[in-house]
């Protein structure tokens, strides 16, 4: 598993190996174009969410460290719901 950055096209963290987890992919009928989403206004948004997007961070690099995949998928819920005002999830 490894955390990218788009912007500057590098590898920000790696995590060697990932914990064994399943995956579940569900499917919007809303189509967001990654350069539309870069012309929303985030900051606001994104600043407002800092404390749970942190704390989903830090449960990403523990599970990790852990080869915990209960924490990734804390991790993966509470940015879902800090990032629902820029992307909505139907539902949440």
């Amino acid at each position: 598993m490894t955390l990218f950055d788009h912007h500057h096209a590098g590898t920000q963290i790696a995590c060697a190996p990932a914990p064994n987890f399943d995956l579940l992919v569900l499917e919007s009928p809303v189509i967001l174009r990654t350069a539309d989403y870069h012309r929303l206004p985030r900051e606001a948004a994104l600043k407002a969410h800092s404390g749970a997007l942190q704390q989903a961070w830090d449960k990403v690099q523990n599970a990790c460290i852990q080869q915990d995949a209960s924490l990734l998928g804390e991790a993966a819920t509470l940015s879902a719901i800090a990032s629902q005002a820029l992307l909505p999830k139907p539902g949440v």
